[in-house]
């Protein structure tokens, strides 16, 4: 709640038979827990990195959230943005290229000053010949991209695939395991964070019925 005070006050002293003050209010003021002329201040961003993917959720401590309108990464808004209380703001990170951005939260009185986040890099899957394969597995599939170093693994619906060999950066080479008939999410699994999904159809194989 706002209150409004008197700045500056003037008193005269009228001259005639009987003396008096009058008093004139010359300038007044709104005072009270109102941070609509305060920039909002970051001390703190945790975690202070996350996969290039984007999806981290991320919590911006410091003093004079109230009354911010929005986070942005590197001029990107963020998403799920929540001012939990005057020193405390939860945000997702939005996807961006790897590297160091600046953080910034917005507020009528003006932005804050930046602080730092880092995106991490994850692979990049540009081709997958081929993309599909029998339900009963066995399928060798060679996956071609960046970003593959240090990957740890490659899923197929949450499944591991087998055989699995990072070539290179740029390559790897997995045998798809057993799995029910349809498409599924074929993700390459790194430390730094995963890649986004690309699409593997399980076919049906032929079978006798007759002879």
């Amino acid at each position: 709640q706002q209150f409004v005070e008197t700045a500056l006050r003037v008193g005269l002293l009228a001259q005639g038979p009987v003396a008096s003050l009058l008093e004139l209010d010359i300038a007044r003021s709104a005072v009270g827990p109102n941070h609509a002329g305060v920039r909002p201040a970051i001390t703190d961003i945790d975690p202070g990195s996350g996969p290039a993917t984007g999806g981290t959720a991320v919590t911006i401590t410091g003093t004079d959230f109230g009354g911010s309108t929005g986070v942005t990464f590197d001029g990107v808004a963020a998403t799920d943005f929540v001012v939990v209380s005057d020193t405390e703001i939860t945000v997702t990170s939005p996807a961006h290229a790897a590297g160091a951005v600046d953080v910034i939260i917005q507020h009528p009185a003006g932005a804050s000053d930046a602080a730092e986040f880092t995106y991490t890099p994850v692979p990049l899957i540009s081709a997958l010949p081929p993309d599909f394969g029998p339900v009963a597995g066995g399928t060798v599939v060679t996956i071609t991209g960046s970003e593959f170093t240090d990957a740890t693994g490659v899923t197929f619906d949450g499944t591991d695939g087998t055989s699995f060999t990072v070539d290179s950066d740029t390559q790897i080479t997995v045998t798809s395991p057993a799995h029910a008939l349809g498409a599924v999410d074929l993700i390459i699994e790194r430390a730094t964070g995963d890649s986004a999904p690309s699409t593997f159809t399980y076919r049906g194989a032929p079978t006798v019925s007759d002879l």
